[in-house]
């Protein structure tokens, strides 16, 4: 074999090393692109296989040279090298340049006119055909060689920020492999991914990070103010990175890339205080326990202080300090209770000033949350909301104070307390138009003054009795008096709170611990008896079969619903079980021989109660529940696992009969069993479909077509009239209709797929798609079906509560009682698909406790997965004993 044919042979066995070590990783078009990393290049070449490529040019060239500064040069030559042409000569060229390593990605060579990227004597290849052509190649090939390093061997974190000056390439890989993608808040322009790290990355691959990805119009906008905001932490307290860290989200870095700009910051595996609240596991039993949650959460002061007044020649406003913004850890030691801690993060609307002239934290508002924001910053009319004010630290104070009130009462009254202040603030504030114009809604003030039943919340924890409220509220009255206050000018600063406080705790903790005062644990004490744990969860809560796991050492909120206490004085709100809530669906129509029949319900009576949830693997006998007794004479059945009394059927046995293609002649029922009855029982109801086609809606999109086709294959003959279709959003082509109507499958498919989502279509508001259901109501008798299918991620909201889609479904049940129809003439079927954790909670959310907020308890809503039982889907939101049924299908493919 010639010599070039035997150097053809090697470099067929390094790219063979290359495609076989690769790993995979996102250029800055969000596409997977391969990857070899460096230290798998060294494995590769040692002396002997660089000898064998580097020919004459060995009298020029060492290989210590290559194998430290010139290794992934010299790969790319090699890779780009074939039998006509030895690539590997142009290696002189890069060490006489001093173009090493470290200044990859090398420029392309310039276009015809204009000028060379590099001078004559640090450009790497020759100004002739040849030399360009290999350049060109080079330029095009060493993707694959360099991904980007956030953080170089021995070097600092990226900052690459500069348009045109030191932006990373788009064709650049990070080397990270995308985990999942993370919920923004709702009016947040960013994307949020956990991401964990490649070794090529340069950080630790021993825990993921967050990646925050912000369009690159926000270089000079939330970015520029949350990147601001790190680089003044980082400038600040660097002789300090431990104490730094303690106090805020740990920085990676940050970059320009393409049409995105990027923040690297650290992962919280524990989420936020807002998750800490709606999870329930921490809820502390024992004064002690108590005692080290508040020392955590004042440990805070720390970092606001540092904002305030310690930030060099720059000082910070958080300006949206909430529960959502407080980042929650779990330190974990061996025969030690976990100890738990808090950092500030979500930069996004701070502002960066220098001291004001009296020496004080000031600088523009940028309008945080406003539920928490404090009176004096108040924009009371839309203009308002455009002309530039100021703001001083006071109003972080007071915002700070609202989230140490709400942890008092989370911790004395649990979640359900926690919900039921927030829902009696929107209630007060509801009738003040310039707090609901502007937004203000559930604020703690109504514009000038603090609330009155902020206040009141104090005598409501004394009366309490237990260690965790008598502290609590205790608390309660230092915040008032000292953050809450209407005037900015009577609150302290965060540096005069953190050292009064803590002071201030362990008195208040010792006077509760004296002799003769209550006992420290909360087990039978009257906190079970007027507080029992949260009986409604919120869309971003874990459904109950997911959360709260039973142990020996703390008691899990099932366990206490099993108190007698449970049903004990309870709000209409907060509680299900109340002699004024009438299930409408067992009142009129369930009986165990179909929806149309009268007679019994499953719980013997015509007036339904929803029973406390089982858990498996709890220490509460079932016959301690099923004991209960709702005003001494209602005996409450103990929750057990029910059948379906339509037998089982799924999309894909719909879709293997062929049902979307054969006519009704050629089709045979008893194949699918139950489908006679589940036609009887909906017969000559109006069928609906919304569709969500969202961008969050692409992977899943094959299976939303095969359910639809299913679904209607199947009402088809229920309907008289034609079924009606709506995507939610408009379809690349101007030329198609987000609207169908149809009396079957024909022509289905094809305006699904003309429908599919894209880039372009932007996210769902489901809301407005729910408002506009419900066709002319007058003179209408016959009821109408309406299944949504979708992930229940729209527009990317990550709120505690489903507000806008809640009040369109408030309208909708207004408009039904409004022509005195029954709550039965109008069902919504929600069909999950995928298994996004807001989705999913926000839909479980819909189905489980929505009733609780329409006038009358009207429970028009269930939710089943598009695998499981289709007659589920059919039927479940026209059925409280198919509703309440609990699904065991498998999501393995969701």
């Amino acid at each position: 074999m010639d010599a070039p044919g035997k150097r053809a042979q090697r470099y067929s066995l390094f790219a063979t090393y290359v495609e076989d070590n690769e790993d995979v990783g996102i250029d800055g078009s969000n596409q997977k692109r391969h990857y070899i990393s460096r230290e798998r290049l060294s494995d590769y070449w040692n002396g002997d296989t660089i000898l064998d490529l580097l020919g004459a040019n060995d009298r020029q060239v060492t290989v210590q040279t290559i194998r430290t500064t010139h290794l992934q040069i010299f790969s790319i030559l090699v890779w780009i090298s074939n039998y006509h042409h030895n690539w590997i000569d142009y290696i002189p060229h890069f060490i006489f340049a001093k173009f090493t390593d470290t200044q990859l990605p090398l420029a392309p060579p310039p276009k015809q006119g204009e000028p060379s990227p590099y001078d004559q004597r640090s450009c790497p290849f020759p100004d002739n055909p040849e030399g360009r052509e290999a350049w060109l190649r080079f330029s095009e090939e060493q993707w694959r060689f360099v991904p980007l390093q956030f953080r170089p061997p021995n070097g600092t974190y990226i900052e690459r920020v500069h348009p045109g000056r030191d932006d990373v390439d788009v064709r650049q890989i990070r080397p990270i492999t995308v985990l999942d993608q993370l919920h923004p808040r709702s009016f947040s322009p960013a994307k949020i991914y956990k991401v964990q790290p490649h070794e090529s990355s340069g950080l630790p691959v021993s825990h993921p990070i967050i990646l925050k990805e912000y369009p690159v119009d926000e270089l000079t906008g939330q970015f520029e103010q949350e990147h601001t905001v790190y680089t003044a932490i980082s400038n600040n307290m660097h002789d300090n990175p431990d104490h730094r860290d303690a106090h805020f989200l740990r920085y990676y870095g940050a970059f320009l890339q393409g049409d995105t700009v990027v923040l690297l910051l650290e992962y919280c595996s524990q989420g936020t205080l807002l998750d800490l609240f709606q999870d329930g596991w921490y809820l502390p039993r024992t004064q002690e326990e108590a005692h080290a949650l508040w020392a955590a959460a004042l440990h805070l002061l720390e970092g606001l202080d540092f904002l305030h007044s310690k930030g060099g020649n720059s000082v910070v406003l958080h300006q949206d300090i909430k529960p959502a913004n407080i980042f929650v850890f779990k330190e974990t030691q061996p025969g030690k209770p976990d100890k738990l801690f808090f950092k500030l993060g979500d930069f996004g609307m701070s502002s960066t000033t220098y001291p004001s002239a009296e020496g004080e934290a000031e600088g523009p508002d940028n309008q945080g949350s406003r539920m928490y924001s404090a009176p004096e910053i108040a924009a009371w009319t839309e203009g308002d909301q455009h002309i530039p004010r100021m703001t001083k630290w006071a109003s972080d104070i007071w915002s700070f104070g609202c989230v140490l009130y709400e942890l008092a009462l989370w911790m004395a009254k649990f979640e359900r307390g926690r919900i039921e202040f927030r829902e009696s603030r929107i209630e007060a504030t509801k009738h003040i138009p310039r707090i609901v114009d502007a937004g203000y809604r559930g604020a703690f003030h109504d514009g000038k003054e603090l609330l009155p039943l902020v206040e009141a919340q104090v005598d409501e924890l004394t009366k309490l009795g237990t260690p965790v409220a008598s502290l609590s509220s205790e608390l309660m009255r230092f915040v008032l008096m000292n953050m809450l206050r209407p005037n900015p000018i009577g609150r302290l600063q965060a540096r005069q709170l953190k050292l009064h406080l803590m002071d201030w705790l362990n008195e208040i903790t010792a006077s509760v611990s004296e002799p003769g005062s209550i006992p420290t644990t909360l087990q039978d004490s009257p906190q079970l008896v007027e507080s029992p744990p949260p009986l409604i969860r919120s869309p971003t809560t874990p459904s109950s079969k997911h959360r709260l796991p039973s142990t020996p050492s703390r008691t899990s909120a099932f366990e206490l619903q099993g108190s007698p206490y449970i049903f004990s004085n309870q709000s209409h709100m907060t509680s299900p079980v109340s002699e004024q809530i009438t299930d409408f669906r067992f009142f009129q129509h369930e009986s165990p021989t179909g929806l149309g029949a009268q007679g019994h319900s499953p719980h013997g009576s015509h007036t339904s109660y929803p029973t406390i949830p089982s858990v498996s693997g709890s220490n509460v006998p079932q016959n301690m529940i099923a004991n209960l007794k709702i005003n001494d004479n209602t005996p409450v059945v103990a929750s057990k696992h029910r059948d379906s009394y339509y037998t089982p059927c799924t999309v894909d046995e719909i879709i293997k009969q062929g049902w979307p293609q054969k006519p009704k002649n050629k089709r045979d029922e008893n194949k699918l069993p139950g489908m006679s009855r589940a036609v009887s029982d909906l017969k000559d109801r109006d069928q609906c479909f919304i569709i969500d086609n969202s961008l969050s809606m692409t992977d899943c999109w094959e299976k939303v077509k095969r359910t639809t086709l299913a679904l209607v294959s199947v009402v088809q003959d229920i309907d008289p009239d034609d079924i009606e279709l709506f995507c939610t959003n408009r379809a690349n082509s101007a030329n198609t209709d987000n609207h169908m109507k149809t009396k079957g499958c024909k022509g289905l498919e094809e305006w699904l797929n003309e429908n599919q989502p894209h880039n372009n279509i932007g996210p769902c508001r489901m809301e407005n798609h729910l408002n506009d259901i419900l066709p002319e109501l007058k003179q209408r008798t016959k009821g109408i079906n309406v299944y949504v299918l979708t992930n229940g991620v729209w527009e990317n909201r990550d709120s505690e509560t489903v507000e806008a889609a809640t009040q369109s479904m408030k309208t909708i049940v207004s408009r039904v009682k409004k022509h005195s129809l029954h709550p039965t003439f109008l069902s919504i079927q929600f069909v999950r698909f995928g298994e996004h954790p807001i989705g999913t909670k926000r839909l479980q959310w819909l189905d489980d406790e929505l009733k609780y907020h329409i006038p009358d308890g009207w429970d028009i809503v269930d939710t089943t997965h598009h695998t499981g039982n289709v007659w589920k889907m059919l039927i479940g939101a026209t059925s409280a004993w198919e509703d309440s049924i609990e699904e065991e299908t498998s999501q393995t493919n969701p």
